[in-house]
């Protein structure tokens, strides 16, 4: 029958059904000589014979076979690249089949016209019952599934479709290919123990390479086994027990040609008892999440309810990670419990437990506690015993519990089970003998003045060490102050200073307790004698609920706006001060205002500083300078000066007349409402005996001159000039030394 060929179907009355047959008979006749062509369907696909494979082609020689309903479920898939939506088969599809003669590695990539939703799919069965491999993309003008593993005999259909739109075609390259030298695959390890294991593979050749080594060892510095000539291998030697391991293995191939590695593959040895102190920070412990909960090896997590716990890299208190907990909602009568890896000496009552906790609630009624207790099963909240209840507070702080003697072999931290729905963190957890000579506790600081403060503790003894610096320095364990009593003044201490104190027991005959802290204070704002400078760099940055200014600053805010310092756009990184003055109808005050002074009202100062708008509003956005009596009264600001602002910073100077005012201050504009100003880079000093020039300008630019000018009470001036970037030297370019006047032409480019 012809493609072309006419029929002329006639019905009988009598023959009605007989004719009736005919003509269905010959109309699926002609709908099989019209329908779709070969690679429309698995049934019917085009056939890859033999590799290196290429082709060109375009949708729209092929059908819209196949729907979302066709995709096969995606778990085990080899390679996923893309979110794998069932409805990138939802256009044209062309439909290939590839059967291997034998096990291999094979590439599939794809080439297509434009970035859009295209797809490249790898199926197995047909109609289609798993899926191999897939790449789908919104974007990108290409597609692959690289090194599949595929075995030999079996038939894979490899699929190209989008979702764009059954009226939308295009060309495409397909290409598939062997690698001839493939990475092992299929990385495992069985048999494990505390020193030994078997690692394990798969790949075609008979001779392997191995690297390994503990979890994060860069390779070329693990142990290489190299010869291997099965799919395994046993670790005997080098293992220690709790730990993780990587491993890294590549095939040699004929014709000395070696394949990639492929890994690391992790595994852990098993647990072993504890039969000393330990210390536990969470570092090496990947971060999990509600659904994918982390702890670290051979610790357990207890969980019954809808709350979870894991490693979290929020907010640790050492960084960069602690253990985040939350106990469910209100109704939720779950345990949940942080255990312990196993002890053989816990309950000998010679033990404790150090560790640092918070919450995120700043409820206290009912208070969020937790309770520190011991085990006898690790998987088991019934065999949890209370050993002490610990209120906590959003703030780190660190606990002590001594152990009494029991028989459990677990310590845990169980969540408080009665205050929900609460957060809190773990972190720093120290496992250790109770020393013979005990750390002090609960350090302070207080009756602090400009140069001293007096520092006490909670503990026992009678005699102590403290070594003390300003914050941040790096405590060498050598007292700065040795044998001093509990409340000990310190004193010869500058004023507007962060300080860190430690502090540890003396209990004689050279036997010290581990040092405490560190304690941190800031010593009371002096009166300013001294220019300074204020970049707000070494101030916490801040939000609209938690206004930070520089130690010794203040800032008035009398009504719905705010100020506070801020990472974002500083003229000096890596910060500045940001200031927002309330919507159109706030009559609040805006006002930072520096440290007290004693030498402002002299008329001999000056302020400089950079600011900047984000408004390019028709209504001008403005900063008053000012000077105050009051560092805390708005009324009491007196305007200098009020500047217009722009959105890229501007450099301003205020000379600062006779004044009994102390302080000076920034008044964000309160007429142009609402407006965000940003300011930085603050300094205060003497006015120089010879002023700079202001306002600089050039004019007249042409291809080898150009005019400069400026604004000077001055008469004789020196001018430094080169390609944007150079570093200036302080020395006036030749030739430009005692330039009279305001303005300088005809400057030769060199």
């Amino acid at each position: 029958m012809e493609n072309f060929t006419r029929f002329r179907p006639y019905i009988r009355a009598n023959k009605t059904k007989r004719w009736l047959g005919l003509l269905t008979f010959c109309m699926m006749i002609l709908v099989g000589q019209l329908g779709f062509a070969q690679g429309s369907t698995c049934g019917n696909p085009i056939v890859i014979t033999s590799l290196p494979y290429s082709t060109t082609d375009n949708t729209a020689n092929y059908g819209n076979t196949y729907s979302n309903t066709d995709v096969p479920p995606l778990t085990g898939a080899q390679y996923t690249d893309g979110t794998g939506s069932a409805y990138y088969l939802s256009d044209n599809d062309v439909v290939y089949a590839f059967t291997p003669t034998a096990d291999g590695t094979f590439n599939f990539s794809l080439d297509l016209p434009t970035s859009d939703w295209y797809a490249l799919w790898l199926f197995e069965g047909c109609p289609f019952t798993s899926t191999v491999a897939y790449h789908t993309a919104t974007t990108g003008d290409a597609r692959s599934l690289p090194e599949i593993n595929l075995t030999g005999g079996t038939t894979y259909y490899i699929v190209i479709s989008s979702w764009i739109s059954a009226s939308t075609t295009y060309t495409y390259t397909l290409q598939v290919s062997q690698l001839l030298c493939p990475a092992p695959f299929n990385l495992g390890a069985s048999a494990i123990t505390q020193t030994s294991a078997v690692l394990e593979w798969s790949g075609a050749e008979d001779s392997f390479d191995l690297e390994w080594g503990e979890a994060g060892f860069t390779q070329g510095t693990g142990t290489l086994e190299t010869g291997i000539t099965t799919n395994s291998y046993s670790l005997t030697s080098g293992l220690s027990h709790s730990t993780v391991y990587e491993f890294y293995v590549r095939q040699d191939c004929d014709d000395d040609e070696m394949s990639d590695w492929a890994g690391p593959f992790a595994f852990a040895t098993a647990c072993d008892i504890i039969t000393s102190g330990f210390y536990e920070g969470f570092d090496t412990t990947d971060t999990g999440s509600s659904s994918n909960p982390t702890v670290p090896q051979c610790w357990t997590m207890i969980d019954t309810g809808g709350g979870y716990g894991y490693v979290s890299a929020t907010t640790p208190n050492t960084a960069p990670r602690n253990f985040y907990m939350y106990n469910g909602s209100a109704s939720d009568s779950g345990h949940y419990i942080l255990v312990s890896p196993e002890t053989d000496n816990l309950g000998d009552g010679t033990m404790r437990v150090k560790f640092w906790a918070r919450t995120t609630s700043t409820v206290t009624d009912p208070a969020v506690t937790i309770d520190f207790g011991t085990l006898s099963d690790n998987t088991d909240e019934t065999t949890f015993t209370v050993v002490q209840s610990i209120p906590i507070t959003n703030v780190y702080t660190e606990y002590v519990v001594n152990i009494p003697a029991t028989t459990d072999d677990y310590f845990g931290i169980r969540h408080d089970l009665v205050t929900k729905a609460r957060y809190i963190y773990i972190d720093t957890v120290t496992y250790q003998e109770i020393p013979s000579c005990i750390e002090p506790s609960d350090l302070e600081a207080v009756n602090i003045t400009t140069n001293s403060a007096e520092l006490f503790w909670v503990s026992a003894g009678t005699l102590f060490d403290i070594e003390h610096g300003e914050a941040g320095f790096t405590p060498t364990g050598i007292p700065t102050h040795s044998g001093v009593t509990n409340n000990f003044i310190l004193s010869d201490l500058n004023p507007s200073t962060n300080y860190e104190y430690y502090v540890r027991q003396d209990c004689g005959a050279g036997d010290t307790s581990y040092w405490s802290g560190p304690y941190s204070f800031y010593t009371a704002c002096g009166i300013v004698t001294e220019p300074f400078y204020e970049g707000f760099d070494t101030t916490d940055t801040g939000t609209s609920t938690n206004p930070t200014v520089p130690q010794c600053w203040t800032m008035i805010d009398t009504d719905a706006g705010y100020g506070y310092v801020s990472a974002t756009s500083p003229n000096t990184a890596p910060r500045n001060f940001y200031m927002y003055n309330g919507p159109a109808s706030d009559p609040g005050h805006y006002i930072l205002v520096s440290p007290e002074t004693d030498n402002l009202g002299n008329g001999t100062m000056r302020v400089r500083f950079w600011a900047r708008t984000t408004s390019t509003a028709a209504l001008q956005t403005q900063v008053t300078f000012g000077t105050l009596s009051d560092n805390t009264d708005p009324s009491s600001f007196s305007a200098l000066e009020t500047f217009d602002l722009t959105t890229t910073y501007q450099e301003f100077v205020v000379i600062i007349p006779a004044t009994t005012d102390d302080y000076f201050g920034f008044r964000h504009d309160i007429n142009t409402r609402p407006r965000y100003i940003y300011i930085d880079t603050i300094t205060y000093e003497p006015i120089p005996s010879c002023l700079e020039v202001t306002e600089t300008n050039v004019a007249g630019l042409s291809f080898n001159s150009v005019d400069l000018t400026w604004t000077s009470d001055g008469t004789l001036f020196d001018i430094e000039y080169g390609v944007a970037g150079f570093t200036p030297t302080g020395t006036a370019s030749t030739g430009y030394a005692g330039i009279a006047g305001t303005s300088v032409t005809c400057l030769v480019l060199l």
